[in-house]
C-alpha cells in the first residue's frame, strides 16, 4: 500500500497521485503500510489563458474601476512591483507586498481572493473561476505599459 498525496496550489486543479514510501534501505516504512492522506502544496501546470477572453472579462468586471480614478491602470501591471503606481493610495495590505512583483502566481492569488492576499484592499471583486483568472492574466501579460 502507498500514500496518497493530494497535490494542489493556487495555480492548479486538485489532483492526487499514489506513491510508495521506502526507507534508505529500500524497505517500506512501517507507517506507509496503510493508506493515508497527506496534503502537500505543489504547483501543477497553470491553465493556459486566452487574451481575448480575458479582455471580455475585463470589459465586464474590471474596466469600471481600472479605467478611472478608483483603481490604478492595469497597463504594464504584469511584472510591475506591487503597490508601485505613483499617486495611488494603496491599502496597508498591498503595501506589505511592495517588495514583490505582479507575477502570474501573485496575480492568481490576488484575483482569487483579494482580501486574503492583501487585507484591507479596496478591491472586492473575486474571480473564483481558475480559467477566468488565467484569461485575465494572459490579458495583463499582453498589455503594454
Amino acid at each position: 500500500m502507498g500514500r496518497w498525496l493530494l497535490l494542489g496550489g493556487a495555480m492548479s486543479l486538485l489532483g492526487a497521485v499514489q506513491v510508495s514510501a521506502a526507507g534508505t534501505d529500500g524497505h517500506p516504512i512501517p507507517d506507509a503500510q496503510a493508506d493515508e492522506a497527506v496534503t502537500v502544496a505543489a504547483a501543477m501546470p497553470m491553465l493556459e489563458g486566452d487574451e481575448d477572453s480575458g479582455f471580455a472579462i475585463y470589459a465586464e468586471s474590471c474596466r469600471g474601476c481600472h479605467s478611472g480614478a478608483i483603481a490604478p491602470s492595469l497597463k504594464g501591471a504584469f511584472g510591475r512591483p506591487i503597490a508601485s503606481v505613483a499617486g495611488y493610495s494603496y491599502s496597508d495590505g498591498l503595501q506589505a507586498h511592495a517588495g514583490e512583483t505582479w507575477t502570474a502566481e501573485n496575480l492568481d492569488a490576488f484575483l482569487q481572493d483579494p482580501p486574503a492576499f492583501a487585507a484591507g484592499t479596496k478591491m472586492m471583486v473575486k474571480v473564483e473561476d481558475a480559467q477566468e483568472r488565467a484569461d485575465l492574466i494572459a490579458l495583463l501579460q499582453a498589455l503594454p505599459e
